[in-house]
Formats: C-alpha cells, structure tokens, sequence
C-alpha cells in the first residue's frame, strides 16, 4: 500500500483551500484515492488555517495523527504544526535555517516567475507535487481548467508558478522525492459531501430548494445553483430561515419534492415550521448540518451534537425520520431515500451532516444510478369517491394524498387539529384518533430502517459504535486494533431514527465490550441505545471541535482492553 500524508497550513486568505482543492482533483486524476479535510477559523483573513490531505493508492475514509509532509505559508502556522509532522517527514516553508526544514522561498518564485505575490500558493502546489513525485503534467491540466475561467494570462501564470517551483524541489532535494507513477486507471471523481447530497437530491426528483446560507451547509444550495441551468432545478435564497423552511413546505403541499439546508442556529429558527409540516403531513426533507454550539459557537469546526435536537425539536409528538450518511456515497443515497419516505408516510425527514462530511474532499469512483426508483406517492383523483379525505383514518396512518387544484377535489390544511377532511375541529375524540393516525405510521417506519451487523460479532473482544461521519475513522481503528490483537469490529448507524437495535447487542451474556464513538460531550447516540437496553462499556467522546483520528481511538482502546 503506498500512502502520503500532508498538511499544508497558514493564514486565511492565503489560498490555503485552493492548494488542497488543486491537489486533490490532480491526485485523484493520477488515479489515487484522496481524502482531505479543511480546518479553518471563521475569519475572511488572519488566524490559523490547514487543510489535511491523504493520497493513497487505496481508498482514505479518516486521518492520521500524524503526516509525511508540512508545508507552511507561515512560521506562526508552521509552529503550531510541526508536531504532527513525522520524525522523518519533510517540512517545507520559506525562510527557514534549521536543518530540517526544506526552506523554499514560494514569495520569491511568485514574483520572479508570476510577476505578483498571489501567486505564492501556485509555488506551494509545485513544491508539494514535486515531493510526492508524481508527473507535472496533471498539476498543469487542473490549474488550466479552474483558473481559465479568470482569463488564460492567469491559469498560465498558476501553471508557470508552480511548474518551476515543482522542478527547484526536484532537482535540489533528489533525497526528499519519492518518484510514483500514474495509475493506469480511469480518474476518479473528487467532491464534498455538500455535494453529493446535492447530486442526490437532483436523483431523487427534486424540483425546488430554499435555504439561508448558513456553514456548513451552504455548499448545497451553491451547487445547486450553479448547476441550475442543467438541471431545472429553482433555488431561492431567503431572507431567512423561517422563510426557507416555509417556501419548502409551500412547495411540497403543491406537489413539488422540496428541501432546505442549514445549521443548528437556523433549525432553531425552523422548529416551528416543522411541525407545521408535521400536523398538515406535508412531506418535507431538511440537511442539518451540524457545528459546534450553543449559539455561533466554532462555525466552521465539526461536531456531532444536535441529534438530540433534531430528534426533539418542535413542540407536540410526531414521528420522523433521521439519517446522518458517513460518506459521499451514502449521502446521494440516504438523501435520496429521505425523499422517499417521506413522500410515502408524509412525515419531516431530518438528513444530519457535519463540517467533517460536508466540507471534506472524498474520492468517489461511481454512484449507482441505475437502481434509483422513483415513485409516485400521490393518489388518482377517479380513485377518490365523494369527498376528499386527506387525513382519512385508515390501518396504516397514510391517507391518500392529491395536488391541490389538479382535479375538482377540495383540499383544505391547517395548522390546527382537523377532521378526516382537514377543517379545525376541538373534538377530543377527533383528537386522540389524529394523534394515534400519525403514529400508527411509526411501527411501518421502523421496517424501512437499515443497520449492518459483521457475521463475526460474537468471535470480536471489542464493538466500536459509530454513527455518521465516524463511521471512517471507526472502520481504520478497529483493522489497527485487530492487528494488535484485539479483535474488533464495527457498526456504524446511517439510518438514525427510528431507531433499530439489533438483538446481538441486547445480549446481556455477550463476551465483546461495546465502545460508542462520538463527537459530543454526553454520548447522545449512545444514550439512545441505553434506553433500548444496550449496555454500553465505553464512550470515547470528542468535542473540541476537532474530528477524530485513528491513533487517538486505537490508543485508548490498547490502554484499556489490550492483551496482557
């Protein structure tokens, strides 16, 4: 297995970002899986700013503790992580006297080469490449291809940057470069997570999508407007969150598969709407994507502590679906399976995302599109015989449903308690049928919920519990603790809620121990497995904003539960 490790680092507005974003389409389009988080302050420029980048020649889910090459934009940077660079790894930064640093003067080779200092992150991407020891060629075709559209006097500047700084490496540290060769192999894409839930959303049918910019999930509603051209989709950015949620539901109830995008501060705003969506049973999807609270808290950090919120949120009971996808792939099929079933039970379906899944890189070599079906929930106005029914009392909670206005049937909402027919009412007997109408669709949701149990559970010394995004971190740690000779296994939960407990870990005579991993301060998921019963051992829990990485899970466990 080859793999290299990087962290490139200094302050924002330095283009930090954009060397990543360079490399890692370069990387996957030399036909290797990459995977790379950004880790920024929330600030335009100043303050600390690194992105991770993993280059392997099979497929990269997490990060390690610690990297292969450092290259710094910054000596105030270039401090502060230098101690996640390997004892025989390379460090690159401009000014530098001790003898392990490699001291590349990026500023000089901006202005002599590109006439201008904004091109010192193009000298950082040479250098970088030059290290790895891949062809230019591919640094080249990428640079060409994102900065054209600037003007051809700019991508050819980027190009010359970084061709130059790509041969100073080469031929004055031939001891650092490691010369790899392209894989014979066709590209691989290289997208967020942002990204994929928008590609899935544009497979589900989705027609209309209103949000509130809002990190970490601003990156949907971006894409897809900017593919809107394509793919037909509307888009509307609203003046807030109240109205985003409320354009979504306005959009549903005519018909039109709909969703909105946003954070924890926002979904604070929408908390009423839902449950708008929720007594009217008005199918709605909302991606939550969560970050460090309460309030503003770290912006543009990752954390994994608004289940409890979305589980919660809104006054009154009703059922509802949550799903939290732990990659790309996941996250175009579980949002796609949010459309669904919330067509089909006509309850909000909650999507939680994080900062670590929505704003990291990820290779991707295929979605399947082919098995996408997708079905039309609505009933046939000549099936209706007299009245319309909306919320019919009928053995599975699911009334039929039309498009208002499509046929001579009138549809009447509200958002007060209804009859069968959907006018106000105060009838406590009518009452108490609503309420259990909604729920009776509960015990057919559970039936649709999905969760992976491995065949050799029950041979494991240690379970690792994960849901979303740890679920890469999770699947590294527990093959670095089997070769230790811990035997470990693991089950990630995509499919959150309704929540299905498989009966391997209700055993109370089960010989594994069960370790729930999670980023937040109370172990929320693993709360909810308690109240079904599980036993839970452990908890390692993260919540300084940072994401997991192998070594710390796989640290803690040997300490505890390693063989003696």
């Amino acid at each position: 297995m080859y793999k290299k490790s990087i962290i490139i680092c200094g302050q924002a507005g330095q283009g930090i970002q954009t060397v990543c974003f360079i490399l890692a389409k370069a990387i996957a389009r030399s036909g290797y899986y990459v995977f790379a988080w950004q880790d920024f302050q929330s600030r335009i420029r100043g303050g600390e700013s690194s992105s991770r980048l993993i280059l392997s020649d099979e497929p990269v889910r997490s990060l390690p503790g610690e990297y292969d090459i450092l290259a710094s934009l910054n000596k105030t940077n270039t401090e502060m992580y230098l101690p996640l660079l390997k004892k025989d790894g390379i460090a690159l930064a401009e000014n530098e006297t001790d003898k392990k640093f490699l001291s590349i003067p990026f500023q000089k080779f901006a202005m002599d080469i590109g006439e201008n200092k904004i091109y010192t992150n193009a000298a950082a991407i040479g250098s970088i490449w030059g290290i790895v020891g891949l062809p230019i060629e591919k640094i080249e075709e990428v640079l060409k291809n994102e900065f054209t559209k600037k003007s051809e006097n700019v991508a050819n500047k980027n190009i010359a940057v970084a061709k130059y700084s790509y041969d100073w490496v080469q031929k004055n540290c031939s001891s650092c470069v490691q010369k790899i060769k392209i894989i014979n192999d066709k590209p691989k894409m290289v997208m967020t997570g942002n990204e994929a839930i928008s590609l899935g959303a544009i497979a589900a049918d989705c027609r209309f999508m209103a949000a509130y910019p809002m990190t970490p999930s601003t990156g949907i509603i971006t894409y897809l407007s900017e593919t809107a051209h394509e793919t037909g989709i509307l888009t509307e950015q609203a003046e807030d969150e109240i109205a985003s949620i409320n354009m979504a539901i306005g959009a549903s109830y005519a018909g039109v598969r709909s969703f909105t995008a946003t954070s924890g501060g926002g979904f604070s705003l929408m908390v009423e709407g839902l449950a708008l969506a929720a007594m009217t049973e008005t199918p709605l999807v909302v991606v939550l994507g969560q970050r460090p609270g309460p309030a503003t808290g770290l912006p543009t950090r990752t954390e994994q502590a608004e289940l409890n919120f979305a589980l919660n949120a809104a006054h009154g009971e009703f059922p509802r679906f949550i799903f939290a996808p732990s990659n790309p792939v996941e996250a175009f099929n579980l949002i796609i399976k949010a459309f669904e079933l919330s067509q089909k039970y006509r309850v909000p379906a909650i999507v939680l995302t994080d900062q670590y899944l929505a704003d990291s890189y990820w290779t991707v070599d295929d979605f399947d599109v082919n098995n996408i079906k997708i079905n039309d929930y609505f009933t046939k106005p000549e099936e209706i015989k007299g009245e319309f029914k909306k919320y019919a009392l009928t053995d599975d909670g699911i009334s039929p449903r039309l498009k208002p206005g499509e046929s001579e049937h009138l549809v009447v909402d509200d958002s007060d308690e209804h009859d069968q027919y959907g006018h106000i009412t105060e009838s406590s007997i009518i009452r108490k049928l609503m309420v259990e109408k909604r729920w009776k669709k509960y015990c057919l949701m559970v039936d649709e919920m999905r969760v992976i149990v491995p065949n050799d559970i029950n041979e494991s010394d240690v379970v690792l519990v994960s849901w979303g995004s740890n679920y890469g971190v999770t699947l590294k740690s527990a093959e670095i603790l089997t070769s230790k000779g811990i035997k470990t296994v693991i089950i990630n939960y995509s499919e959150i809620w309704p929540l299905k407990v498989p009966a391997v870990l209700l055993n109370r005579g089960r010989k594994f121990k069960i370790i729930v991993i999670e980023n937040n301060f109370n172990g929320q998921f693993a709360n909810l497995l308690e109240k079904e019963g599980v036993k839970i051992d452990n908890k390692i829990l993260k919540y300084n904003g940072m994401p997991f990485t192998e070594d710390e899970i796989t640290i803690l466990i040997s300490e505890k539960y390693g063989k003696r």
